[in-house]
């Protein structure tokens, strides 16, 4: 990590913001399962909040066709932010910006759902089990599954990160 900007001699002011490298990143994104989609629609930007799949390298998403679907269609420049929060005022952020490549092919389509899969079960069990909580307990329904959908990779990933510690 690398300081973004240096903190002022006051001990009470904030820690500096730092850049993440790749690694951290990457950390970043296989600990959470929700993500903000930014996508442009028309002349104006449009962002919503979606579940996704990360296996180490790729970005996998299924989308609902809808306004995002229509949006990227037109234009597949994408920007996905994951934000992590820590105690006090402390947190980081990652942002993926890249291109939608709409999964197709039946075998990289079913990857691409098994990454999705594996990803978010993985990552309901370590909330369960950290709250202290057993399979199916209350509070902890099973994701709802969409039938239907379309189902995207983030193509040309770029992966920058800040933190503030």
């Amino acid at each position: 990590m690398t300081a973004d900007s240096q903190s002022p001699d006051d001990p009470g002011s904030p820690p500096p913001i730092q850049q993440l490298d790749l690694e951290a990143c990457h950390a970043i994104l296989a600990r959470h399962r929700l993500c903000i989609l930014s996508v442009v629609d028309g002349d104006a930007p449009y962002a919503v909040p979606l579940f996704y799949g990360f296996d180490g390298a790729t970005l996998h998403l299924g989308l609902a066709e809808g306004r995002k679907t229509r949006a990227l269609d037109a234009n597949p420049a994408l920007c996905i932010t994951v934000t992590e929060l820590g105690e006090g005022d402390a947190w980081a952020s990652v942002q993926v910006t890249g291109v939608a490549e709409w999964v197709e092919e039946p075998a990289a389509r079913a990857e691409s759902v098994r990454a999705l899969m594996e990803h978010n079960r993985r990552i309901r069990a370590l909330r369960r089990d950290a709250a202290g909580e057993t399979a199916g307990a209350p509070g902890s329904p099973a994701p709802r599954r969409h039938g239907t959908g379309r189902i995207l990779r983030v193509a040309d990933p770029q992966f920058t990160g800040r933190s503030r510690r």
